[in-house]
This record gives structure tokens, sequence and C-alpha cells, in this order.
């Protein structure tokens, strides 16, 4: 019997596209400055040529100086004019003229970056940052509108660290926190991010040295409950977090509970929610996702809205949380759990290749961020073993859904998905043997999941067994008539049969369902070579 094919069971993509929010500004050669804004729907990939008025740094610096001058001063205008913006896109459409006309000032740069980074596309935000970097570096001091050299390098530095605590990566994190406080000591803003990202690493004496510090400078301040609170939650002491949070600011009524103000306010509510939901106290994460949302400094910002969805593995309605998508698709604030199940729904939902590219970014991503916090780990493994399964990315798929197996087994809550996408992975692997037990768990699990039937009727038939693999592929399309793999591989198995007739019923139907697999096609172009042979 000649080596049996398998269909994919969803269409097969290269790498991640990176993303960019070309509806909020086209996005220049450098990176992220751009021109005229577009509504809010659809969004739509950057294309095009850069504005004719917008240059790199290079090409800048090289241009005669009172050309540059001129270009500084129109830039100054439109700074002017972000200042006075009514909405988020309309202030960041002039930053990024303004960028484009004098890309060595940072300025522009940084509040870009920011935006960027509140709107919840990270790549653009630290596109920005690279370009505020590049002007820091080459571009000397003075000249309208510019800003400090060294106060740009601070917050460049800053911003980058906050940039690396919103990912949870802690330690990248610390060396720009680090690099900020070398250029400027004893600054209160820096001492927050330092305090929360040593927080965040458990660091106990580090957190509670910028905590004092900052208590120092602000007897009234909030940052210290804050460090201190996120410092219990990466300690494991999640309950204590909670408990500081609410007698933070004690006033002897179900309201009192620390409330940020400030700069940083929208990440402390964000925190804040973080550990409510940690410990299952929904209503507190409800309300304090909604403050998170309420202090973004983002002005007029029409285009971000609330979605209520449930946190990965959570059953029913009572843990459904907030969370704030920017354009229909960024994470803004809310639950990352909701988040994640949500891309991850996207994701399987996507008609497009592009859609379907941009969704399992979203879910590896936000997955990624939930581990490296150690938050819902089992189910944020599973939504991500489950998206390297679906791109082909085998052995990242694997490391991740047995991990994942490991785990909900060991919590007493074995899911049928994580078993069908191991068996999935195996059969990919022309490991038909590892595949069995697997798929059979799956359906014995979850018996309405038709995909695992047809992959549990592929790996019967790779292991000689004819008729449980009938049964399996004729159950997997009692489930979903509409199911081209199982199509495909009850015709495979009908071809090697010699059942020329069946095999021509069910791969033509599985060219009705994909017309546009390749597999399909060749596999019914042999059952004609193999018709013409017969007498």
């Amino acid at each position: 019997m000649p080596p049996v094919r398998i269909i994919a069971r969803t269409p097969r993509f290269g790498a991640v596209l990176p993303v960019a929010l070309a509806a909020l500004l086209l996005a220049l050669a450098a990176g992220c400055a751009g021109r005229r804004p577009v509504p809010c729907e659809p969004l739509t990939a950057p294309g095009g040529a850069a504005a004719a008025d917008s240059l790199g740094l290079a090409e800048f610096l090289a241009l005669p100086g009172t050309a540059r001058d001129e270009r500084r001063a129109q830039a100054v205008a439109y700074l002017g004019a972000a200042r006075g913006a009514s909405s988020v896109r309309d202030r960041a459409d002039a930053l990024a003229t303004a960028a484009g006309l004098a890309p060595d000032d940072p300025g522009p740069w940084l509040a870009l970056a920011e935006i960027w980074r509140w709107v919840g596309d990270y790549l653009q935000a630290e596109a920005c940052l690279d370009r505020a970097s590049d002007a820091v570096r080459l571009a000397g001091e003075g000249g309208p509108g510019r800003t400090s050299r060294d106060l740009a390098a601070v917050r460049t530095a800053e911003l980058r660290a906050w940039l690396h605590y919103d990912r949870a990566e802690w330690r990248e994190g610390m060396q720009w926190a680090r690099a900020a406080a070398g250029l400027k000591p004893g600054d209160r803003d820096v001492w927050r991010i330092e305090g929360l990202l040593a927080a965040a690493q458990g660091r106990h004496s580090d957190a509670n040295e910028k905590a004092d510090n900052l208590r120092r400078a602000d007897m009234f301040t909030t940052d210290p409950a804050w460090i201190l609170a996120v410092l219990d939650r990466a300690r494991g002491q999640e309950e204590s977090a909670f408990a500081r949070i609410i007698a933070s600011n004690p006033r002897g009524d179900e309201m009192a509970d620390l409330r940020p103000t400030g700069d940083h306010a929208a990440e402390c509510w964000r925190d804040m929610g973080i550990i409510a939901e940690r410990v299952g106290q929904w209503a507190w994460a409800r309300r304090w996702y909604a403050e998170s949302r309420a202090a973004l400094p983002l002005g007029d910002s029409h285009c971000i809205r609330e979605v209520k969805v449930r946190r990965l593995g959570s059953p029913g309605r009572a843990s459904e949380l907030p969370v704030w998508l920017a354009f229909d698709r960024w994470y803004v604030t809310g639950s990352l759990s909701s988040y994640a199940n949500l891309a991850l729904q996207r994701h399987r939902a996507a008609a497009s290749p592009e859609e379907k590219a941009f969704w399992a970014s979203a879910v590896v991503n936000a997955t990624g961020i939930l581990l490296r916090r150690e938050d819902d780990q089992a189910w944020a493994l599973r939504a991500r073993g489950l998206v390297f399964a679906e791109r082909g990315d085998l052995p990242r798929a694997l490391a991740d859904l047995r991990r994942a197996a490991g785990q909900l087994e060991a919590a007493g809550t074995p899911d049928g998905e994580v078993e069908a996408g191991l068996g999935h992975v195996y059969l990919l692997r022309q490991d038909h043997r590892a595949a069995l037990p697997h798929l059979q768990r799956a359906v014995a699990l979850q018996p309405h999941l038709a995909p695992a039937w047809s992959d549990l009727g592929l790996a019967q038939v790779m292991a000689g067994d004819r008729d449980a693999a009938a049964k399996a592929f004729d159950r997997a399309l009692d489930l979903d008539r509409g199911l081209a793999t199982a199509w495909y591989n009850r015709g495979l198995m009908h071809l090697h049969a010699g059942d020329l007739d069946a095999a021509a019923a069910d791969l033509g139907e599985a060219a009705r369902l994909a017309p546009d697999n390749q597999d399909v096609a060749r596999l019914l172009q042999q059952l004609e070579v193999r018709r013409r042979q017969l007498p």
C-alpha cells in the first residue's frame, strides 16, 4: 500500500505577518509616520509610497541647513496641532506629519510610541522608539520645537521599560529602567517602573527600596501600594495582594480600595484587575478594568470598544470579563485571558489567510504574556499549542500540547481538543502509532469533535484496520458534512482498497468543498489514471 498522505484540516501559511495600524495613520518608510487617517472600519493593511514630504533621518541630515530649518519650522506647527487635537486619530496624524518633516526630533516619535503602545500594536511602538533612539544618537541639541536630547534619552529608555512591562518581559524591562536611572538618578517616574519590574520578578529588597523612596518623596502617592501588591502577586501571595489593594485607602465602606491617579493610573488599575482575576473576584476585576479604560491617556478614542468574553478554560458566564479592543483587533486593556480566548475564536472563524495570520499572531502574543505572568498556564499552553499545530509549527505545537495535557490531567480537567491536537501533530509527523491513543482519548472525552474522528480514521487506515477507519470516517461526516478532510481521507482509503467508484464520490465531494486544495486535485488525477488502466 502506498504511503498515506495527510490533508491539513486548515490551510497552512508562513510566518506571521507584522501588523500595522493603517487606519490610524499610513506608515512612512521609516516605520510609523503617515498622513491621512481613514475611518475605524475597515482596517486595511499598510501600503503605497511614503508621503512625498517625509524623509528618513539620513536623508534629512543630508539636506542643506536652510532646508532642515524650514522643515523644522513646519514640524513645529504640526506639533502644536497635535497638542490641540480633540481625538487620538488627529493627534497621531499631526505627530506623524511632524516626525516625517523633522525626523531628527525624538519628541514626535516618543509621543507616537505612546499612542501605538496604548492602542496595542507593540511592534509599531517599538519601531517608533527605534526612530527616537536614532534621533537621540545622531541629532544635536537645539532648534525650534526640539526635545532636549538628554531628556529624550531618559524618556526613550523609560518607555521601552514600560513596553517590556506590558509584555511581562521583566528582565529586559529592568535593563532599560536601569539605563533611565543612570541618565536621571532620583527620578520618581523611573523609581516607579524600576520598583514594578523588581516586584514582578519577586525581588523583595529592590521593590521595597523603590517603594520607600517613593513614599518619602510623596506620602500620599499610591505607587508604593501598587509595587508591593505586584510583589505579593509575583511571590504567589495573591490573596495578600488583593487585601493590600483593598486596605490601601481604608474608608470603612465597600468602595475602600487603592485609587491611583497620574500618568500611569491606567496601568495600575489594570494590575489591580489582574490581581482580582487571579483570586476569582470577578466583580472587582470588572470594575477595576473599567477604571483602567477610563484612565487611558488617549482622549477621544471612539475606535476603542468593549467586548465581554469568557476567560480561557472558564465555563459559563460567571467569569466573563471585559476587554477593550482598538480597531476591533488590538488588546488595549481588560482581561488578557479573555482577549486570548477571543483571538482563538476569531482565528478559527477567520475567512481569509490574512485574518487567520493576524489572529494566530494575537493568540501567540497574548498567551506568551500569560505564560510569563504565570496566569492560566495550562489553558494558555492549550491555545498556543493548537494554533502552532494549525500553522504547521510541529515542534512547538508538540511541546505546548504535551505540557497542557499534563497540567490539565493533573488538575482533573483532561481536554479532548488537546488530545486531538496531539494526535493531529503525530499524524503530520507520520507517526500513527503515537497518534492513535491520543485520538481515541479525544473522541472519548469529546465525542462531537468531527476532525478528531477524521484523524482517528486516518490513523486506523495507517494501522491497517479499515473497518474501524470506515466507522470513524462515517462518524466524522455524520457530525460535519462539510468537513473536506473526512471526505478526502475516506476517499483515500477507498482508493487504496481499489473501490474506485466510492473513492471518486468521496474525492469529488472533497474537491467541491476545498476547490483550491492541491492534494485533492492530485489524488483525483491518480484516480483517473487508475480508471484508464482498467480492462
